[in-house]
């Protein structure tokens, strides 16, 4: 796909070529990195991920690893990437030689884990194979980063061929360590996992994914919790934010996986808004971080904000949303609507890990639950609160739990829905094939 335009069928046939013998897919390439696009896959692309996941690898999944993008120095958000805030891909980030964040690293909370790569000027790059039989030691940025999480993942593939797409990220997650990285943000969610918006759970370990791999028992078929939102419309007027709330009890989902906040806003201007998401459990994920060169008016359309930050906890309880429009003057903004997609699985998939059996066939069930959400507009000078609010009485259960008769082990919605939420249909044309330093 490298030797012409990048349009959307050309990636389609990049991303489904020869499923059933390809494994893994490592990608370096996706939307700008200049701090003002917002864009993922086009519905073609979007259905080869899908295909991929569902059937890839005689239906294990195929393993999609992806480059979180070298927009650092533009103040760009991988969160705005369609394709590394996909639940399908393992998002793969950059640390230095010296455990640093290199200068051209995006932070977001769909990064699942990091891989060595350059850095600043005297700090070693990467030697790898280069064309015409040659190598290079001057491999640079996250393009090189995501190469090297494919080849552990194939290691743990090695160890294990019965791995699903799903079981390859739980390994991950698990054998991820902080070691000498870092970074400010690092924090402990809510089962006690170390966790950074700049590294995601750490450092890949070869050695550990290799000994969890061969013991790993297939996780629990995912299910999916859904919690719409009923209120609407909510203006953020300039220097201001809103806090909304949502009471969530799912009773099919007890251990998270991945967590989307799918929005739909208006902006004066798209930079100015940051966006905050935080779990009962009382772990704060930055979904969206200021982007000071997006002068954009669009907004987002159904855009789902994902975070990986999550992993393990309960969703049961209290999360809280929060937008703030750090706008100028009349830079006005509306939140227009809102709600959650919590995937997770009903058992614990932290099981017997005895067994490297195929995995069990089972029907996927989704869970529709939708409850009442409240907002107060609040200045971004308002002191923050002390104390917890006490929790309201649950509400009477308005859930519908219904089984989706054609599921499959890992079913999701249909394809329309899903290149609806995942890529918002702008030309594919011109893509930055490259993740690399500029």
């Amino acid at each position: 796909m490298l030797d012409g335009d990048v349009t959307d069928a050309v990636e389609a046939q990049s991303l489904s070529l020869n499923p059933d013998h390809i494994d893994i897919y490592s990608a370096s390439w996706g939307p700008d990195d200049d701090g003002k696009t917002v864009d993922g896959p086009g519905p073609l692309a979007s259905t080869a991920f899908k295909e991929g996941i569902l059937k890839g690898r005689n239906g294990l999944g195929s393993i999609f690893v992806w480059a979180s993008g070298n927009g650092g120095r533009e103040h760009d958000n991988c969160n705005c990437d369609g394709y590394t805030n996909s639940m399908w891909t393992l998002s793969i980030s950059s640390a230095t030689e010296n455990g640093l964040v290199p200068w051209y690293s995006e932070a977001c909370s769909s990064t699942l884990a990091t891989t060595y790569s350059s850095g600043s000027n005297g700090e070693r790059q990467i030697v790898t194979t280069d064309l015409h039989h040659g190598c290079t030691s001057t491999h640079t940025g996250t393009s090189a980063s995501a190469p090297l999480a494919a080849g552990i993942c194939a290691l743990a593939l090695e160890a294990n061929k019965m791995l699903t797409w799903r079981d390859m990220q739980h390994i991950v997650v698990r054998t991820a360590r902080k070691a000498n990285l870092h970074a400010k943000d690092w924090k402990v969610n809510g089962v006690g996992r170390n966790v950074s918006h700049s590294f995601g759970y750490g450092l890949m370990d070869a050695g550990a994914m290799v000994r969890l791999a061969k013991k790993w028992n297939s996780a629990p078929v995912q299910k999916l919790c859904e919690i719409r939102s009923n209120q609407a419309d909510k203006l953020i007027p300039a220097k201001s934010h809103v806090e909304l709330s949502l009471y969530v009890r799912c009773e099919n989902v007890r251990f998270l996986e991945h967590v989307q906040a799918k929005l739909t806003l208006t902006a004066s201007r798209r930079g100015d808004i940051h966006i905050y998401l935080t779990s009962p459990m009382g772990t704060r994920s930055t979904l969206l971080a200021q982007r000071p060169i997006d002068g954009s008016r669009a907004g987002f359309q159904s855009w789902p904000f994902m975070t990986v930050h999550n992993w393990g906890e309960n969703p049961d309880g209290l999360w809280k949303l929060e937008v703030h429009n750090e706008g100028r003057f009349y830079g006005r903004a509306t939140l227009k609507e809102w709600f959650l997609h919590l995937y997770g699985t009903t058992e614990d998939p932290d099981g017997p890990l005895t067994s490297t059996a195929a995995p069990t066939t089972v029907p996927t069930t989704t869970t529709t639950t939708t409850t009442e959400a409240t907002t107060t507009p609040k200045p971004t000078t308002s002191k923050p609160k002390t104390t917890k609010p006490k929790r309201p009485p649950w509400p009477k259960p308005t859930a519908q739990y219904y089984p989706l008769t054609t599921a499959k082990p890992h079913d999701y919605p249909d394809e329309e829905e899903f290149s609806k939420t995942q890529g918002n249909g702008l030309p594919q044309a011109n893509r930055k094939l490259d993740k690399q330093e500029t």
